[in-house]
Parts: C-alpha cells; sequence; structure tokens
C-alpha cells in the first residue's frame, strides 16, 4: 500500500475539489486544456467545443449562443481572459463576458456586470444588467478593435467596496491599457460567471476564449442588526382613494450601508406571518410589501407577498424579523398616529418624521403630507431631522401586591438598570428589576414583601437613560396600592363637545378624593336618545392619584396640536362616543357600572358672550358641587386657550366655609379674557328653605341684571353673573352692587349688599 504524506494527501484533495477549473474560495482558471469542457459548464454545449488549448464558438447558422459556470467570487475581485474574433466586430457581431451574474441562463434576464467586446463604436467597456436593463459604466477607447482580427486580453478589478477597474492589451502590446473606472454596488453577490457570442451565419464559427483566470472571495451575508431596516410608511387604510392604489402596503428602508438579503425575513401583523421572497435591499434603499406589487412598481421598488396580512384600521402592531427569528424593527400604530381627523379616515399613508431617531415612539409617526396620500417607495413627505435631546420623565407609577410598575414617557436603554438605581420607603426592600413590557418603556420592580393598603410609599430613582442615552436626573415620587373609589370620588370635570374643524371631543375626569384609584375598566359612557349607552372601556391597568385631572379623548395628538398648553402626560388615548355638538348626556362608570358621575349638557352652558362655540369646552367650576347645577359650568376662558385638558379648570373655584354670610368670589373679575371671566355669589345658611331675589346695581341704583327672582335656597350654595346685562350685553367697566335680598315662610326679611368690580380689558 501506498502511503501519502500530511502535505501529499492535502494536495490531492485540493486538487480533487478544486480541479479543473475551480479552486478554493471561489477562484476559477481554465485554459481549456482538457480534451472537453468540464462538467460544471452548462449552456449550448452544443455550440461549442474545445480544441488546440482554446474554448471555439462552433455554431452552423446565425443566432446568440452562451456558456456559464459557477462562480461566487466578488469581493476584492480579479477576472482575467483573452477574447479573439477572426473578424472585425461589429453590431450583430460581438462577445459579452459576464463577470457576474445572478442566473446561468445569460440570454435570460438577470443580474450582474459584463464586458461587451466590439459591441459598439469597436470598443471593450463594463455594463451592469439589471432585468433586461443594462447600464455602461465604462466606456472603454473608440475603435480599440478596428481590426481585421480581433483579439484582446482583458483584465478586471472589483473592490470590496465596488470601485471598478477595465484594463486592456492587445497582441502586440506589452502594457496594460487602463479603460476607465466606476463605482457600483447595486449587484453585490455573483453566481456565475459566462461567455456570449452573438452572431452572423458567416461568423457563427470565428469566435474563442483562452485563459480565463478568476480570483477573490464570495459575498458573505452580514448579520442584519436592529434597527438596520425600519418601518417608514404604513398605508393601513386605502379607502376612499385619493391619488394611490386602493390597497394596503407597508414601506420599509435600509438605513445602513450595506446590501441585506431579505429572503426568510417574515413580516407579522396580528396572527399572520408571511415570509419575503428573494430580494436584495440596496443601502438608504425603500421597498414596499404589498399584495399586488405590479400596483405599485409605478413609484418605485415593490414586491408582492403571498397572503399579505390584513392591516387593522384603527391599530396594531406590526414586526420584521430576520429569518432565524432575530427582531429587527417592529411598530404599534393606532388612529391617533395620523394626528389629523380627517386624514384617519382613509385615503393617506401614516409616515415616519425622522428616519435617523430610532428610539421615538409614535410621536415620531404623522399623516402624509403628499397630494397622492402617501409616498410609497420614495422618501417620505413629512421627512424631517428629529433628534432627542430629551431625557425620559415617569409619567406613571401603578402599585401591585408585591411590586411596582413603572411607566416612562419614552423607550429606555435596553440594558436594566440595577436594583440600587431604585428605592422605596418606607422599609421596602426590592429584590429585582425586570421588564414589564417588550416596548421598553415600563419596568417592573419587585419587592421582598407584600405593599400594605392605605400607606404612602416614596419611590427614589437614582437615574434612568433612554433609548438616545439621555438621562433622566434623580426624582422621587409617591405610590399607593389602589382603593376602591366611591361615588363623586371621580368626577366629570370638562368636556369639549363641540370641537375644531378635524379636532377631537375629550372628557376630562378630576380625582377630588385623598386615594388612588386603578381606572381599569373604567368607562366613559354617552347615553343615546332612547336610554341605551354607548360604553368606552379603559382596557388597562392606569392609576389616577389624588387630585389629578386625566383627559380622555381618541387622539391625545390632535388635542395637543390644537390646546398646545394641555397637559400632555395628563391625556389619555380613549375611542370616548362621539358627543352630538349641540349637547348629550355623558357618564362615568366604574368596572361593574356604577355611575360615579353623570353630566347633562348643551351648548346653553356657555358664556352669553362664547360667539362662537366651536372648540371651546365647557368647565366645571368647583368640583365639590353637583354636577347636575349648570351654573357650576362654564365656558373655558380665552386665556387659556379656550380649553385646559388634563389642568386645573380656568374657571376652578374651590368651595369653602361660612355662616350667615354673602361672599362675592372674586371682587373683581373681566368677563371677555380674564380668569375667572365671571363672579360667584356665595351663600351661607344655618336653615335651607328660604327665597332669594339677587340683583346687580349700578352706581345710580338702577338694575342691570337680575340674577335671581324669588329662588328657593338651600343652606349653602352659589349664583354667577357673567358680566352680562338683561339684556345679553356686556356692562361696562367699574364698580356694581349685589343686592342679595332673604326672605322665609313667616316673613322675616334680610338685605346684604355687596361690592363687586369689572375690570377693564
Amino acid at each position: 500500500m501506498v502511503r501519502l504524506s500530511v502535505f501529499a494527501r492535502a494536495a490531492l484533495l485540493a486538487l480533487v475539489v478544486c480541479s479543473p477549473i475551480m479552486t478554493c474560495h471561489g477562484q476559477l482558471i481554465e485554459s481549456f486544456d482538457g480534451p472537453a469542457l468540464d462538467s460544471r459548464w452548462s449552456g449550448d454545449l452544443s455550440m461549442f467545443n474545445v480544441r488546440e488549448g482554446t474554448l471555439h464558438l462552433g455554431a452552423t447558422a446565425a443566432g446568440n449562443a452562451y456558456l456559464s459556470t459557477p462562480s461566487p467570487a466578488i469581493v476584492d475581485a480579479t477576472w482575467e481572459f483573452v477574447v479573439r474574433m477572426e473578424f472585425n466586430p461589429s453590431s450583430t457581431n460581438y462577445a459579452r463576458v459576464y463577470l457576474v451574474a445572478s442566473h446561468a441562463s445569460l440570454n435570460s434576464p438577470l443580474s450582474g456586470y459584463y464586458i461587451a467586446v466590439g459591441e459598439n463604436a469597436d470598443d471593450v467597456s463594463l455594463y451592469k444588467q439589471s432585468g433586461t436593463s443594462r447600464t455602461r459604466l465604462v466606456d472603454g477607447v473608440d475603435q480599440r478593435l478596428n481590426l481585421d482580427q480581433a483579439a484582446v486580453s482583458v483584465r478586471v478589478t472589483r473592490s470590496a467596496g465596488g470601485v471598478w477597474s477595465l484594463l486592456t492589451k492587445l497582441v502586440n502590446e506589452q502594457d496594460w491599457q487602463h479603460e476607465g473606472i466606476a463605482i457600483d454596488t447595486e449587484h453585490y453577490s455573483s453566481q456565475y460567471f459566462g461567455v456570449l457570442c452573438n452572431f452572423s451565419a458567416t461568423r457563427s464559427d470565428k469566435f474563442s476564449f483562452d485563459d480565463i483566470r478568476i480570483t477573490g472571495s464570495p459575498y458573505v451575508p452580514v448579520a442584519v442588526e436592529k434597527k438596520e431596516i425600519i418601518f417608514t410608511e404604513l398605508f393601513i387604510d386605502p379607502t376612499p382613494m385619493v391619488g394611490l392604489p386602493e390597497d394596503e402596503f407597508v414601506e420599509i428602508y435600509n438605513r445602513g450601508d450595506k446590501h441585506i438579503d431579505i429572503e426568510g425575513f417574515t413580516l407579522t401583523a396580528g396572527s399572520t406571518e408571511v415570509a419575503m421572497p428573494k430580494y436584495t435591499m440596496a443601502p438608504k434603499a425603500y421597498l414596499v410589501l404589498c399584495n399586488d406589487d405590479a400596483a405599485f412598481r409605478p413609484f418605485g421598488a415593490a414586491v408582492g407577498l403571498k397572503n399579505f396580512p390584513s392591516l387593522n384600521n384603527t391599530g396594531g402592531q406590526l414586526v420584521l424579523r430576520t429569518r432565524t427569528g432575530s427582531l429587527v424593527d417592529s411598530v404599534s400604530y393606532n388612529i391617533s398616529s395620523y394626528r389629523s381627523n380627517t386624514k384617519q379616515d382613509g385615503g393617506y399613508s401614516i409616515e415616519l418624521i425622522d428616519t435617523e431617531n430610532i428610539c421615538a415612539d409614535e410621536s415620531n409617526w404623522v399623516a402624509s403630507d403628499s397630494w397622492l396620500g402617501g409616498t410609497p417607495a420614495q422618501p417620505n413627505s413629512v421627512h424631517a431631522s428629529r433628534p432627542d435631546h430629551t431625557p425620559p420623565e415617569v409619567i406613571a407609577v401603578i402599585a401591585e401586591a408585591q411590586s411596582l410598575v413603572i411607566t416612562c414617557s419614552e423607550k429606555l436603554l435596553e440594558t436594566l438598570p440595577g436594583v440600587t438605581d431604585f428605592s422605596v420607603e418606607p422599609g421596602i426592600e426590592i429584590d429585582k428589576v425586570t421588564w414589564a413590557e417588550a416596548g421598553l418603556r415600563k419596568l417592573r420592580l419587585t419587592f421582598d414583601q407584600h405593599l400594605n393598603p392605605g400607606v404612602t410609599y416614596t419611590l427614589t430613582i437614582k437615574t434612568l437613560r433612554d433609548c438616545a442615552g439621555n438621562e433622566m436626573p434623580p426624582a422621587s415620587m409617591l405610590f399607593q396600592l389602589p382603593s376602591s373609589p366611591g361615588v363623586q370620588d371621580v368626577v366629570i370635570n370638562e368636556i369639549l363637545f363641540n370641537p375644531l374643524p378635524g379636532g377631537v371631543d375629550f372628557v376630562e375626569i378630576y380625582n377630588r378624593s385623598d386615594k388612588y384609584f386603578n381606572l381599569l375598566h373604567w368607562r366613559i359612557a354617552r347615553r343615546l336618545d332612547d336610554g341605551v349607552l354607548s360604553v368606552s372601556r379603559i382596557d388597562e391597568p392606569l392609576v389616577m392619584p389624588p387630585q389629578s385631572y386625566l383627559a380622555l379623548t381618541p387622539s391625545t395628538a390632535i388635542v395637543t396640536d390644537q390646546y398646545p398648553q394641555a397637559a400632555a402626560r395628563q391625556l389619555y388615548t380613549l375611542d370616548i362616543p362621539n358627543f352630538p355638538d349641540e349637547g348629550g348626556t355623558v357618564l362615568l362608570l366604574s368596572p361593574d357600572m356604577v355611575v360615579m358621575d353623570e353630566l347633562q349638557f348643551d351648548e346653553r352652558m356657555h358664556s352669553p358672550f362664547v360667539t362662537g362655540a366651536e372648540g371651546v369646552s365647557i368647565e366645571r367650576i368647583d368640583p365639590n358641587v353637583a354636577a347636575r347645577i349648570r351654573d357650576n359650568w362654564k365656558s373655558a376662558s380665552a386665556g387659556r386657550g379656550y380649553a385646559t385638558p388634563g389642568s386645573r379648570n380656568s374657571n376652578s373655584s374651590v368651595s369653602y366655609q361660612f355662616d350667615h354670610s354673602i361672599v362675592i368670589d372674586p371682587p373683581v373679575f373681566q368677563p371677555a379674557f380674564g380668569t375667572p371671566t365671571f363672579t360667584q355669589i356665595r351663600y351661607a345658611f344655618s336653615v335651607g328653605g328660604n327665597i332669594a331675589n339677587v340683583l346687580i346695581l349700578d352706581q345710580q341704583g338702577r338694575t342691570v341684571k337680575t340674577v335671581a327672582n324669588n329662588t328657593l335656597l338651600g343652606t349653602e350654595g352659589f349664583f354667577r353673573w357673567d358680566g352680562d346685562s338683561d339684556d345679553g350685553k356686556l356692562t361696562y367697566p367699574g364698580y356694581y352692587v349685589v343686592a342679595f335680598e332673604v326672605f322665609n315662610a313667616t316673613g322675616t326679611t334680610r338685605r346684604y349688599l355687596k361690592r363687586v368690580a369689572i375690570a377693564p380689558e
């Protein structure tokens, strides 16, 4: 038995594996020294033959013919070969040498690069082919092959960065001539190398090729990082048509600097998951994912997905993952994402504003400004730079039996903070810190013991960092285990029922107690004409601290756009019932459907000086006075923007105790633009059942306004004067007298005179 040395065995293995034409690492050497073509070649085999160490065309009639062989080299690659034509080439008799080809069939649509020899102007040029489209990258020297017999050696190099260089050398030349350079990275992987001849009948046996040598490395797919491809546009409701096809789509964008093959990636919407076909995304390129790619190809790159998921019009989540299941991007959307009450009705897409702010959430999305309704496969119409320089804030803490959920205003760093970054007093040890949700906005602190009901705890946070690295300064906040509410612990405090054009309604509630309540499964309802309730329910934990405000609205974005002074952190997205502009009934219901508060409202509750009630809310003056008292409601003041969602009302006035007295609160006011725009005439008596007449007198003692006429009183309450006269006009600035007359059934009468002033504008 013959024993081979280790070196000999390795050499033999390389010869078996890599020969006769393919060497390791994608190299190819072909000198056609054998009696026949190697089996790796495919194509029009019957039209070619090998003789005298050269590959010859041997066709019998006019046409074209090709051969190709596997060749993955493209990174830092060099191609060298010799082409001979026993004639002067022309536009009908020429050769193409495919350096890079996506398919073995070279006369079919493909992606790649080739050298055209003698095809145009008797030159040697470099072309890119994309499908059937051809683009010249290097235009060689004209008439270089204007010879009776053209024979040329060709050398092409390509760097890893896509820099191409073309050199040629004729038979009688000693040095290589530089034809030109080009930069192109559209096609970044290779499967085949090959030759193609186009010929007339008289030239069908006069082509030959030799000394093919290819070196270089194949393209190796790189790992796709999270947020390297992102969602940039969602067309979730295409009806009614504005300008785009009536077909849903999702747009993604490669924000990186490398080509990415998305074959096998998955798009998930709800319970539907679909896989991507073969497609390569170039750097900084957009791609539309849809059901019918033909409908969107006029706009740019589009790929049709079999079983493309139906997108929920009112809200949902989209997730993009690699073929191995790693998360690439996700986005949650809802009706508020449009920030437009008209565009949310359909025909417009939702577009990402800043593609580089990968940490932003819903604030980075808005309805398209395009006249077509969207910008599929194109830069977004709303594109703008919005870097995040704002540190995160804690917007809610929700106590559970043995844990605390902290909700932040934005996504945090993926690295969890440590136990030592938090402390809870009195006497609570923190066992661990975990994420409470996948969105990285909620943390859960788990304690070593149960929390005690009724005890107020203090949470101290040393620091938190958001996704962009902004650091929150140290902060402290109070919390309790949520309590069970009593009737009117939480009350309706403000309502906007006749919004501005493009606006939305809102209902503000106020916790007038000293307790914490979890509003999970609480409801806002509208009583319809037939008595049936139209109900909207809060479906997630939502803690309302003592003396806090919360405005519920279908679109917090629209509310903050139209009322910039709104307390954004005290707004909550809820698809509340649509209230009639002329009036109606709103109810606040507990989880077990107990009526916590109820308000019957109409447009007559507005100030008499509000000429147009559109966009003006009505506010509860005193949260401790029943909602049914109409004088306890007033138009929001102009000085506060005609609405105060999420914050103290512009007309807020808290009742206080006094006996046997009349109090004017405030004693000076400004009806049109003041805060408040009215005064309250408060009374308190030891017994109820009195009858009152209340007049406003000018300095001459003339009656300006009859506020009350033989009105039955309780033990305490108030009347309101808006600064108007009995004929509905605004009174002049100056001093006035409130004449308050009280009498009872026995005939006892008491009279009070109090001064009040209207301030000038």
